[in-house]
């Protein structure tokens, strides 16, 4: 619960961020900073929903260490990348991609820097900009800086078809027996998403054919592997396209 407290949210963020900027840290300073913290032994007043009642705590060491790491104060952001976000992002959005830069798993590098750059020049105006840069960002966490990029994406992309088959026919063993009688068999039950795996797929085509000019298309044999309801082939890839 006081991880949830205390943990930092856009706004706070928000109003950090320009002096980060400004003001960059190295780590052996953010450790500095986290000593002279926990020197000040710091009391938060906690309010509940009634106004009138409140609590006051010590914060303690642990939350302090996670507060502050949470921040990412001693992150810099690449300058070619710094760059591209002051000349392509609009005003109203160019805090929110600092901060989903900031908040990534690790500093984009390599690779990341150059697909980032131009990722921001051709998806600035698009609906699913700030979605689209939260699914890259996460994606790039599990991929190497010098990876390529849009191999790794469209095996992803293949990663989620294969996540629809699987329940798919998870879904037709259900139809002749119960799920005890599966269990017994030793078929594990496939923990899948329908929605969030077509969106996930619309997504990369979309990404891709912005960044890349291209996708690989959908497998014949894997998307007929797929069925929704009384929906053909044709319906589903008829879906991902308007769902891109």
């Amino acid at each position: 619960m006081l991880d949830l407290i205390f943990f930092p949210d856009e706004r706070l963020q928000a109003q950090l961020e320009e002096f980060l900027e400004e003001n960059e840290f190295t780590e052996e300073e953010t450790e500095r900073i986290l000593k002279d913290l926990l020197s000040k032994k710091i009391d938060a007043k906690i309010t509940f929903a009634n106004p009138h009642q409140m609590i006051d705590m010590r914060v303690p060491q642990l939350i302090l260490e996670t507060f502050l790491s949470r921040l990412n104060i001693s992150r810099k952001i690449d300058p070619q990348l710094r760059s591209a976000i002051s000349e392509y992002v609009s005003d109203s959005d160019r805090m929110a991609v600092k901060i989903n830069i900031r908040n990534a798993h690790s500093a984009p590098a390599g690779k990341k820097v150059e697909f980032l750059c131009r990722f921001l020049q051709v998806m600035h105006a698009d609906d699913t900009f700030l979605a689209s840069l939260e699914f890259i960002l996460a994606f790039f966490a599990m991929i190497e800086d010098e990876a390529d990029i849009y191999d790794a994406l469209m095996a992803r992309k293949r990663s989620c078809f294969d996540q629809l088959k699987k329940m798919e026919k998870f879904e037709q063993a259900l139809e002749k027996n119960n799920i005890e009688t599966l269990m017994l068999r030793g078929e594990k039950v496939p923990y899948v998403d329908k929605s969030d795996a077509l969106k996930k797929i619309a997504m990369i085509d979309r990404i891709s054919l912005m960044v890349f000019g291209r996708t690989d298309t959908v497998l014949p044999d894997a998307a007929a592997a797929v069925s929704f309801g009384n929906q053909s082939q044709e319906d589903l890839i008829d879906m991902i396209h308007k769902l891109s």
